[in-house]
């Protein structure tokens, strides 16, 4: 058996060998998958869905109210995944199930649900670099602060 290799052959392997490097390098520093799993972010993602965390998209900017964050829960030792409702320096309060941030009440599309019938915390100030999360299925997640370091990324 003697192997040939043509002119054409050896471009579509390097070609390959680019693609494969490429893509390695986007997957290892830009992006991560996850499974989800959990209901916590019903209906907007659904328990085992296939997600994508751009990692650097808070290199340049700050997470914003309404971002879809994953972040790292050093208690469960896993990442988790909220939307933004507060931002640093604002402050948060919770009545009777309804958030209020800056004294005014959160409104989006899944506050129908609110947190609970007799859930009541606050008012407090966040601080410099903190964030207040909440679950998009707000029957059974609401979460509360969480810190700009253990943010991995936007989930897209």
């Amino acid at each position: 058996m003697n192997f040939k290799f043509k002119k054409e052959d050896i471009w579509w392997g390097i070609r390959l060998l680019i693609l494969v490097t490429i893509l390695a390098g986007v997957f290892r520093f830009g992006y991560r998958v996850f499974l989800v799993d959990g209901a916590s972010m019903d209906p907007s993602i659904d328990d085992k869905d296939v997600i994508l965390v751009n990692k650097l998209s808070y290199d340049l900017q700050s997470p914003d109210r309404g971002d879809v964050v994953a972040f790292w829960h050093w208690g469960f030792g896993e990442f988790l995944v909220k939307r933004v409702v507060a931002l640093p320096y604002e402050v948060v309060e919770i009545r009777r199930g309804v958030i209020y941030v800056n004294g005014r009440e959160f409104i989006d599309e899944f506050n129908w649900e609110g947190l609970g019938f007799n859930v009541n915390e606050g008012p407090f100030t966040l601080g410099p670099q903190e964030y207040w999360v909440v679950g998009d299925n707000r029957d059974v997640s609401w979460w509360g602060v969480i810190y700009e370091n253990d943010i991995l990324g936007k989930v897209k």
